[in-house]
């Protein structure tokens, strides 16, 4: 990836961190949006966690694990919606990390 500034003087980097973390929000608030709908139709609140969205989506260990157990009772235990932000809100956070290097680095 080449480091050129855009318009507001960020580097690809901070673009890319931007743009992952619009994405990470929406998708958070996608997750919660789901729920009050759900909310609304049926008067439960459905409240998913990461591992009912890994067992849903046909990861075998998330419905009959047979290692690493404690995890998986963490796991149990993560909202989706915390769990969709924090996973684009990490990667972002490097980025903007490796973006601010990058651009004290140029200046020397």
């Amino acid at each position: 990836m080449t480091v050129q500034d855009d318009a507001q003087g960020l580097t690809g980097y901070g673009t890319i961190a931007i743009y992952l973390v619009a994405f990470d929000l929406i998708a958070a608030f996608g997750v919660i949006g789901w729920q009050a709908l759900s909310w609304l139709q049926t008067g439960q609140w459905q409240s998913p966690t990461l591992i009912t969205a890994l067992a849903s989506s046909g990861v075998q260990w998330a419905s009959h694990p047979n290692s690493w157990i404690g995890i998986h009772g963490l796991l149990k235990h993560v909202p989706l919606s915390v769990a969709v932000f924090w996973t684009g809100m990490l990667p972002a956070l490097l980025l903007m990390l490796l973006h601010n290097w990058t651009v004290r680095h140029r200046r020397n």
